[in-house]
């Protein structure tokens, strides 16, 4: 049931439904609460902390999303810890502070690395290239966004080829 319950949130998610996205994530913590810290208690927090993060809610954004963090920490879900770092730099970005940013990005891709989680590389990559372009340090995002191509063409992802060559 919690698992629906997260489905049924991240589809709200998707739609910007920030209201019943958390409406569903708390019903779906409810059916897990007394497990303990699980994966799924950390997907949860996970997901509070986007809908407060696309509500422009950072401190508690950021507070749900470094819950979720200890939470894959302690389980050693890397590939999770490197969702939950890629979403704190994301944060930290959207409050302009880059050098944080790029901190939580360049754990992310670490993270990713070690689990060789090629979609997440890229996204890594992606966002470095962002960081660096709002920095105003052209070259570097140029280095990052080629790096990034390199890998969306290996994944055979045209349109993400595409998205990265119009930031080019």
């Amino acid at each position: 049931k919690a698992q629906c319950f997260i489905n049924i949130g991240e589809l709200f998610l998707a739609e910007a439904n920030y209201k019943e996205s958390a409406l569903s994530f708390n019903n779906a913590n409810k059916f897990i609460e007394d497990l303990g810290e699980i994966e799924e208690k950390a997907i949860i927090l996970h997901n509070i902390g986007i809908v407060h993060k696309r509500q422009n809610e950072f401190t508690k954004a950021e507070s749900f999303v470094n819950e979720a963090l200890v939470i894959n920490s302690k389980l050693k879900i890397y590939k999770e810890m490197a969702s939950n770092n890629y979403t704190l730099a994301s944060i930290f970005s959207k409050k302009k502070d880059y050098p944080a940013a790029l901190i939580y990005i360049k754990e992310a891709l670490n993270l990713d690395k070690k689990v060789e989680n090629s979609s997440g590389i890229a996204k890594d990559l992606y966002a470095f290239g962002l960081i660096y372009q709002y920095l105003g340090s052209f070259d570097k995002a140029y280095i990052y966004f080629k790096k990034c191509i390199l890998i969306y063409e290996t994944m055979n992802l045209s349109n993400e080829v595409i998205k990265t060559l119009i930031k080019l």
